[in-house]
């Protein structure tokens, strides 16, 4: 083995780790929306906890296949006949993204800077749900778990070039230091590059959906540290006549520097949801739960029917 290259892989590897492949944007706002329907916000209120659901159980089936689709193009844009095993790559890419959903399931908190919008209620709630405001600051969850979040983006352009970066990134690699696979330092950067890959592919989403102006809160967990059978984290919920996998996040703060705050500040009722009980049903439910510091607000949408 070339003591060279092997000095050279490590460089390389410093390098990567180093690297910041375009920041997933923040929100300005501290409080976020969650719209929902009211069987869920009871199940919020009544367990003291968020369930999360798995990536691959989200509304938008075609989320996973999208990136999929965003690196076949990037494949077949920069293949030219001298290097026609470019495309055995990206064949090879997209089947270890495959393996990645199996090694790293991922749990997805969607919210939204949008706190009374039209197109939300339509979609989350038929116009008869709820939204609930979270200060993301008060957000607490275990040291099990990794979490990243920021805004969703729509814009197709943007999400190949921050692809593109870490995959020439990744086709370096394999190009250069293809001789040491194996050795420790391609295993990790190969592992970080690929992670890098994933985890950003989750704030993707196509351009259709861009008047949620969606924030995403992403948790995940490696199987190698984390007890499936025997963790109180990880349990199923019944939709539509399927069992959905969730992560449960607590809602009061158990350890740290936000110990006792609470997330939650505000709920808005829906603009079809009229009856003048809802309020004060919603209203007794939550004090009859112990959250007294909660305001309800009533949607500003006038919607006769």
């Amino acid at each position: 083995m070339s003591i060279e290259l092997m000095d050279g892989l490590r460089k390389y590897h410093d390098t990567i780790t180093r690297k910041n492949y375009g920041e997933i944007q923040q929100s300005e706002k501290n409080i976020l929306y969650h719209y929902t329907n009211i069987e869920a916000l009871n199940g919020i209120l009544s367990s003291g906890s968020f369930m999360i659901s798995k990536s691959n159980f989200l509304k938008d089936p075609s989320e996973i296949s999208f990136v999929k689709d965003i690196i076949r193009e990037i494949g077949i844009e920069f293949m030219d006949e001298a290097e026609i095993n470019k495309m055995d790559f990206y064949n090879s890419l997209i089947k270890s993204m495959d393996e990645l959903e199996q090694l790293f399931p991922l749990y997805i908190l969607s919210l939204t800077e949008e706190q009374d919008s039209l197109v939300l209620w339509s979609s989350y709630s038929n116009f008869e749900g709820y939204n609930i405001g979270i200060d993301i600051n008060n957000l607490s969850y275990s040291k099990e778990l990794y979490c990243l979040s920021g805004k969703v983006i729509y814009d197709k352009d943007a999400q190949k070039e921050m692809i593109k970066e870490i995959i020439y990134d990744l086709y370096t690699l394999y190009k250069k230091y293809e001789a040491l696979k194996g050795e420790e330092y391609f295993t990790h950067t190969e592992k970080k590059l690929l992670i890098n890959i994933y985890t950003r592919a989750m704030f993707f989403k196509r351009y259709g959906f861009k008047d949620e102006r969606e924030y995403r809160i992403v948790f995940t967990v490696e199987k190698d540290n984390f007890d499936y059978s025997n963790n109180e984290l990880i349990g199923h919920k019944i939709c539509n006549g399927c069992f959905i996998p969730y992560l449960k996040i607590p809602l009061k703060c158990l350890n740290g520097e936000n110990r006792g705050k609470f997330p939650l500040k505000n709920i808005t009722i829906g603009p079809k949801n009229n009856l003048d009980i809802a309020e004060q049903g919603l209203k007794s439910f939550l004090y009859s739960q112990g959250f007294r510091d909660i305001e309800v607000y009533k949607s500003s949408i006038m919607l006769r029917y």
